[in-house]
Protein backbone atom coordinates (compact mmCIF):
# COMPACT_ATOMS: atom_id res chain seq x y z
CA UNK A 1 0.00 0.00 0.00
CA UNK A 2 1.29 3.72 -0.84
CA UNK A 3 0.78 6.37 1.36
CA UNK A 4 1.48 9.73 0.29
CA UNK A 5 0.30 12.91 3.24
CA UNK A 6 -1.16 14.77 0.58
CA UNK A 7 -3.14 11.95 -0.50
CA UNK A 8 -3.98 10.97 3.19
CA UNK A 9 -5.36 14.27 4.06
CA UNK A 10 -8.09 14.18 1.01
CA UNK A 11 -9.19 10.92 2.09
CA UNK A 12 -9.55 12.45 5.92
CA UNK A 13 -11.64 15.34 4.77
CA UNK A 14 -13.48 13.10 1.88
CA UNK A 15 -14.06 11.27 5.02
CA UNK A 16 -15.56 14.08 7.36
CA UNK A 17 -17.72 15.31 4.59
CA UNK A 18 -19.28 11.93 3.78
CA UNK A 19 -19.96 11.82 7.79
CA UNK A 20 -21.42 15.17 7.68
CA UNK A 21 -23.23 14.97 4.32
CA UNK A 22 -25.11 11.78 6.16
CA UNK A 23 -26.27 13.99 8.67
CA UNK A 24 -27.73 16.85 7.08
CA UNK A 25 -29.24 14.12 4.63
CA UNK A 26 -30.91 12.36 7.98
CA UNK A 27 -31.99 16.02 8.65
CA UNK A 28 -33.37 16.49 5.79
CA UNK A 29 -35.60 13.71 5.76
CA UNK A 30 -36.71 14.32 8.78
CA UNK A 31 -37.92 17.91 7.69
CA UNK A 32 -39.53 16.22 4.68
CA UNK A 33 -41.61 13.63 6.60
CA UNK A 34 -42.63 15.95 9.34
CA UNK A 35 -43.46 18.69 6.74
CA UNK A 36 -45.27 16.27 4.36
CA UNK A 37 -43.61 17.96 1.78
CA UNK A 38 -44.31 15.13 -0.81
CA UNK A 39 -47.89 14.61 -0.13
CA UNK A 40 -48.54 18.51 -0.06
CA UNK A 41 -46.85 19.43 -3.33
CA UNK A 42 -48.85 16.46 -4.71
CA UNK A 43 -52.14 18.30 -3.62
CA UNK A 44 -51.41 21.45 -4.74
CA UNK A 45 -50.70 20.03 -8.40
CA UNK A 46 -53.94 18.21 -8.38
CA UNK A 47 -55.93 21.47 -6.92
CA UNK A 48 -54.26 23.04 -10.15
CA UNK A 49 -54.51 20.31 -12.92
CA UNK A 50 -58.29 20.11 -11.57
CA UNK A 51 -59.46 23.47 -11.39
CA UNK A 52 -61.94 24.77 -13.95
CA UNK A 53 -64.89 27.34 -14.23
CA UNK A 54 -67.95 24.70 -13.44
CA UNK A 55 -69.65 24.24 -10.40
CA UNK A 56 -67.86 20.58 -9.84
CA UNK A 57 -65.14 20.50 -7.64
CA UNK A 58 -63.08 18.09 -9.52
CA UNK A 59 -60.29 17.38 -6.79
CA UNK A 60 -62.82 16.42 -3.99
CA UNK A 61 -64.52 13.79 -7.35
CA UNK A 62 -60.97 12.45 -7.96
CA UNK A 63 -60.31 11.79 -4.48
CA UNK A 64 -62.96 10.01 -3.69
CA UNK A 65 -62.54 7.39 -6.73
CA UNK A 66 -61.76 3.71 -5.52
CA UNK A 67 -57.66 4.47 -7.16
CA UNK A 68 -57.08 7.63 -4.94
CA UNK A 69 -58.37 6.39 -1.97
CA UNK A 70 -56.82 2.70 -2.17
CA UNK A 71 -53.61 5.01 -2.24
CA UNK A 72 -55.10 6.64 1.12
CA UNK A 73 -55.45 3.74 2.53
CA UNK A 74 -51.98 1.95 2.27
CA UNK A 75 -50.54 5.00 3.20
CA UNK A 76 -52.12 5.70 6.09
CA UNK A 77 -52.49 9.18 4.87
CA UNK A 78 -52.43 11.71 1.67
CA UNK A 79 -50.26 9.48 -0.93
CA UNK A 80 -47.08 11.28 -1.80
CA UNK A 81 -46.94 9.53 -5.22
CA UNK A 82 -49.66 8.59 -7.73
CA UNK A 83 -48.65 5.50 -10.65
CA UNK A 84 -49.71 6.87 -13.82
CA UNK A 85 -52.11 3.91 -14.33
CA UNK A 86 -54.12 4.84 -11.03
CA UNK A 87 -54.22 8.57 -12.32
CA UNK A 88 -55.97 8.08 -15.60
CA UNK A 89 -58.40 5.51 -14.10
CA UNK A 90 -59.40 7.89 -11.80
CA UNK A 91 -59.93 10.67 -13.69
CA UNK A 92 -62.51 8.34 -16.00
CA UNK A 93 -63.81 6.87 -12.53
CA UNK A 94 -64.45 10.41 -11.08
CA UNK A 95 -65.97 11.52 -14.71
CA UNK A 96 -68.37 8.63 -14.68
CA UNK A 97 -68.68 6.93 -11.26
CA UNK A 98 -70.30 3.25 -11.17
CA UNK A 99 -72.97 3.17 -8.38
CA UNK A 100 -71.70 0.44 -6.59
CA UNK A 101 -74.66 -1.84 -6.95
CA UNK A 102 -74.89 -1.67 -10.81
CA UNK A 103 -73.98 -4.30 -13.19
CA UNK A 104 -71.24 -3.71 -15.39
CA UNK A 105 -72.42 -3.02 -18.70
CA UNK A 106 -70.44 -4.51 -22.20
CA UNK A 107 -69.68 -2.51 -24.52
CA UNK A 108 -67.78 -2.84 -27.88
CA UNK A 109 -64.97 -0.77 -28.87
CA UNK A 110 -66.16 1.94 -30.79
CA UNK A 111 -68.94 2.27 -27.67
CA UNK A 112 -66.13 2.54 -25.07
CA UNK A 113 -63.88 5.08 -27.39
CA UNK A 114 -67.32 7.12 -27.72
CA UNK A 115 -67.95 7.12 -23.83
CA UNK A 116 -64.29 7.92 -23.00
CA UNK A 117 -64.58 11.12 -24.99
CA UNK A 118 -68.06 11.53 -23.15
CA UNK A 119 -66.28 11.35 -19.72
CA UNK A 120 -63.48 13.42 -20.76
CA UNK A 121 -65.89 16.19 -21.70
CA UNK A 122 -67.29 16.56 -18.56
CA UNK A 123 -64.00 17.92 -17.47
CA UNK A 124 -63.54 20.29 -20.00
CA UNK A 125 -61.48 23.88 -18.63
CA UNK A 126 -59.51 21.68 -16.51
CA UNK A 127 -55.82 21.34 -17.19
CA UNK A 128 -56.12 17.40 -16.78
CA UNK A 129 -59.49 17.13 -18.79
CA UNK A 130 -58.50 19.66 -21.84
CA UNK A 131 -54.54 17.46 -21.93
CA UNK A 132 -56.72 14.33 -21.62
CA UNK A 133 -58.85 15.14 -24.36
CA UNK A 134 -55.81 16.57 -26.29
CA UNK A 135 -54.44 12.77 -26.29
CA UNK A 136 -58.08 11.18 -26.51
CA UNK A 137 -58.19 13.17 -30.22
CA UNK A 138 -54.21 12.21 -31.33
CA UNK A 139 -55.41 8.91 -30.39
CA UNK A 140 -58.18 8.79 -33.25
CA UNK A 141 -60.00 5.68 -31.51
CA UNK A 142 -57.10 3.62 -30.45
CA UNK A 143 -57.49 3.13 -26.77
CA UNK A 144 -54.27 1.50 -26.07
CA UNK A 145 -52.54 4.57 -27.46
CA UNK A 146 -54.47 7.13 -25.70
CA UNK A 147 -53.75 5.03 -22.28
CA UNK A 148 -50.20 4.66 -23.14
CA UNK A 149 -49.52 8.66 -24.16
CA UNK A 150 -51.95 9.93 -21.08
CA UNK A 151 -49.79 7.95 -19.09
CA UNK A 152 -46.54 9.29 -20.25
CA UNK A 153 -48.64 12.69 -19.70
CA UNK A 154 -49.16 12.08 -16.64
CA UNK A 155 -45.36 11.00 -15.59
CA UNK A 156 -43.82 14.24 -17.39
CA UNK A 157 -45.78 16.37 -15.04
CA UNK A 158 -44.84 14.18 -12.17
CA UNK A 159 -41.13 14.26 -13.38
CA UNK A 160 -41.48 18.05 -13.05
CA UNK A 161 -43.09 18.06 -9.46
CA UNK A 162 -40.11 15.91 -8.86
CA UNK A 163 -38.14 18.65 -9.74
CA UNK A 164 -39.49 20.96 -7.55
CA UNK A 165 -39.14 18.58 -5.01
CA UNK A 166 -35.23 18.15 -5.33
CA UNK A 167 -35.08 22.44 -5.27
CA UNK A 168 -36.66 22.56 -2.49
CA UNK A 169 -34.81 19.78 -0.66
CA UNK A 170 -31.38 21.46 -1.88
CA UNK A 171 -32.41 24.68 -0.38
CA UNK A 172 -33.28 22.82 3.13
CA UNK A 173 -29.86 20.97 3.20
CA UNK A 174 -28.11 24.12 2.85
CA UNK A 175 -29.86 25.56 5.36
CA UNK A 176 -29.40 22.39 7.64
CA UNK A 177 -26.04 21.98 6.70
CA UNK A 178 -25.18 25.88 7.34
CA UNK A 179 -26.57 24.87 11.14
CA UNK A 180 -24.71 21.58 11.45
CA UNK A 181 -21.28 23.02 10.58
CA UNK A 182 -21.98 25.99 12.89
CA UNK A 183 -22.82 23.53 15.39
CA UNK A 184 -20.16 21.35 14.85
CA UNK A 185 -17.97 24.14 14.26
CA UNK A 186 -16.54 21.93 11.51
CA UNK A 187 -13.93 24.37 10.13
CA UNK A 188 -12.26 22.33 6.76
CA UNK A 189 -9.28 24.86 6.69
CA UNK A 190 -8.40 23.94 10.28
CA UNK A 191 -9.03 19.84 9.96
CA UNK A 192 -6.77 19.81 6.83
CA UNK A 193 -4.15 22.21 8.71
CA UNK A 194 -4.32 19.20 11.33
CA UNK A 195 -4.53 16.50 9.27
CA UNK A 196 -1.23 17.89 7.31
CA UNK A 197 1.01 18.42 10.81
CA UNK A 198 -0.06 16.00 12.59
CA UNK A 199 0.81 12.18 11.35
CA UNK A 200 -1.20 10.31 14.09
CA UNK A 201 -4.44 12.26 13.51
CA UNK A 202 -3.87 11.60 9.97
CA UNK A 203 -3.20 8.03 10.57
CA UNK A 204 -6.37 7.66 12.73
CA UNK A 205 -8.71 9.41 10.84
CA UNK A 206 -7.60 6.89 7.63
CA UNK A 207 -8.04 4.05 9.12
CA UNK A 208 -11.53 4.51 10.06
CA UNK A 209 -12.33 5.28 6.17
CA UNK A 210 -12.96 1.66 5.72
CA UNK A 211 -15.80 1.89 8.45
CA UNK A 212 -18.13 2.85 5.03
CA UNK A 213 -18.66 -0.43 4.17
CA UNK A 214 -20.50 0.25 1.10
CA UNK A 215 -21.74 3.59 2.06
CA UNK A 216 -25.10 2.77 3.90
CA UNK A 217 -24.28 3.95 7.15
CA UNK A 218 -27.41 5.27 9.37
CA UNK A 219 -27.05 8.94 10.95
CA UNK A 220 -26.27 7.15 14.26
CA UNK A 221 -23.00 5.59 12.93
CA UNK A 222 -22.78 8.66 11.39
CA UNK A 223 -21.95 10.57 14.94
CA UNK A 224 -20.49 7.87 16.37
CA UNK A 225 -17.69 7.86 14.27
CA UNK A 226 -17.34 11.28 13.94
CA UNK A 227 -17.35 11.42 18.15
CA UNK A 228 -14.67 9.09 18.01
CA UNK A 229 -12.22 10.68 15.34
CA UNK A 230 -9.29 13.03 16.87
CA UNK A 231 -10.71 15.89 14.83
CA UNK A 232 -11.12 19.70 16.11
CA UNK A 233 -15.07 19.41 15.88
CA UNK A 234 -17.46 21.04 18.57
CA UNK A 235 -17.14 24.53 20.51
CA UNK A 236 -14.43 22.93 23.53
CA UNK A 237 -13.99 25.92 25.74
CA UNK A 238 -16.82 28.30 24.00
CA UNK A 239 -15.92 31.09 22.11
CA UNK A 240 -13.67 32.56 24.81
CA UNK A 241 -11.02 29.61 23.74
CA UNK A 242 -11.55 29.21 20.08
CA UNK A 243 -9.76 32.62 19.10
CA UNK A 244 -12.82 34.29 17.15
CA UNK A 245 -13.19 37.20 18.44
CA UNK A 246 -9.64 38.32 16.54
CA UNK A 247 -10.31 39.08 12.84
CA UNK A 248 -7.75 36.74 11.07
CA UNK A 249 -8.79 33.44 12.74
CA UNK A 250 -12.11 34.83 12.20
CA UNK A 251 -12.11 35.29 8.72
CA UNK A 252 -10.15 31.60 8.66
CA UNK A 253 -13.13 30.09 10.43
CA UNK A 254 -15.84 31.96 7.91
CA UNK A 255 -13.80 30.21 4.90
CA UNK A 256 -12.99 26.80 6.64
CA UNK A 257 -16.74 26.98 7.41
CA UNK A 258 -18.01 28.25 3.59
CA UNK A 259 -15.90 25.31 2.14
CA UNK A 260 -17.63 22.75 4.44
CA UNK A 261 -20.75 24.05 3.12
CA UNK A 262 -19.95 23.96 -0.11
CA UNK A 263 -18.41 20.41 0.07
CA UNK A 264 -21.43 19.37 1.94
CA UNK A 265 -23.71 20.32 -0.11
CA UNK A 266 -22.63 18.07 -2.74
CA UNK A 267 -24.27 15.04 -0.64
CA UNK A 268 -23.21 11.96 0.65
CA UNK A 269 -23.22 9.50 -2.84
CA UNK A 270 -20.45 12.03 -4.23
CA UNK A 271 -18.23 11.87 -1.19
CA UNK A 272 -18.65 7.63 -0.96
CA UNK A 273 -17.73 7.53 -4.87
CA UNK A 274 -14.73 10.07 -4.07
CA UNK A 275 -13.62 7.94 -1.01
CA UNK A 276 -13.52 4.59 -2.96
CA UNK A 277 -11.72 6.87 -5.83
CA UNK A 278 -9.26 7.73 -3.25
CA UNK A 279 -9.02 4.73 -1.28
CA UNK A 280 -8.09 2.52 -4.73
CA UNK A 281 -5.27 5.43 -5.24
CA UNK A 282 -3.94 3.85 -2.04
CA UNK A 283 -3.39 0.30 -3.34
CA UNK A 284 -1.52 -0.69 -5.83
CA UNK A 285 -4.61 -1.66 -7.91
CA UNK A 286 -6.51 -5.05 -9.41
CA UNK A 287 -3.85 -6.99 -11.20
CA UNK A 288 -4.38 -7.52 -14.88
CA UNK A 289 -7.30 -8.87 -17.00
CA UNK A 290 -6.01 -12.46 -18.01
CA UNK A 291 -6.16 -13.63 -21.57
CA UNK A 292 -9.57 -13.78 -23.10
CA UNK A 293 -11.00 -12.38 -19.78
CA UNK A 294 -13.65 -9.70 -19.39
CA UNK A 295 -13.68 -7.74 -16.52
CA UNK A 296 -16.52 -7.01 -14.57
CA UNK A 297 -14.89 -4.70 -11.93
CA UNK A 298 -11.89 -4.94 -9.41
CA UNK A 299 -10.58 -8.43 -9.57
CA UNK A 300 -13.58 -9.40 -10.74
CA UNK A 301 -12.32 -11.30 -14.55
CA UNK A 302 -14.60 -13.69 -16.25
CA UNK A 303 -13.23 -15.74 -19.22
CA UNK A 304 -16.36 -15.37 -22.11
CA UNK A 305 -15.06 -17.94 -24.13
CA UNK A 306 -12.61 -20.64 -24.46
CA UNK A 307 -8.64 -19.15 -25.21
CA UNK A 308 -7.24 -17.72 -27.83
CA UNK A 309 -4.32 -20.31 -27.89
CA UNK A 310 -5.10 -23.54 -28.54
CA UNK A 311 -3.31 -26.31 -26.08
CA UNK A 312 -1.77 -28.85 -28.19
CA UNK A 313 -1.72 -32.28 -26.90
CA UNK A 314 1.40 -34.17 -25.68
CA UNK A 315 2.51 -36.56 -28.77
CA UNK A 316 4.23 -39.63 -27.85
CA UNK A 317 5.99 -40.06 -30.36
CA UNK A 318 7.48 -36.49 -30.67
CA UNK A 319 11.59 -36.71 -29.32
CA UNK A 320 11.67 -35.47 -25.98
CA UNK A 321 13.66 -31.89 -24.88
CA UNK A 322 16.30 -34.44 -23.43
CA UNK A 323 16.56 -36.68 -26.27
CA UNK A 324 17.33 -33.66 -29.31
CA UNK A 325 19.95 -32.71 -26.85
Amino acid sequence: MTSFPALDVALGLAFVFFLLSILVSALTEAVAWLTKQRSRQLDTWLAEAFRGSGDTDWVSEFKRTPAYQALQLSAGRNPSYIAASHFVGGVVQAASPIAADAAPAARDAPEAWTALGADLLKLNGTTAGDSLMGVYRRANGDLERFRHDAEAWFDDQMERLSGQYRRWVAWINLALGAGLILALNANAIRIAQLLWSDPTVRSAVVSNTGATGTGHQTSGQAIKTLQNLPLPLGWSGGWAHSGYHLWLPLLYAILGGLLSLAAVSLGAPFWFDTLSQLARLRTTGAPPAATGAVRRGEGDQRRVGPSMWPVAEPDATAPSRSRRR
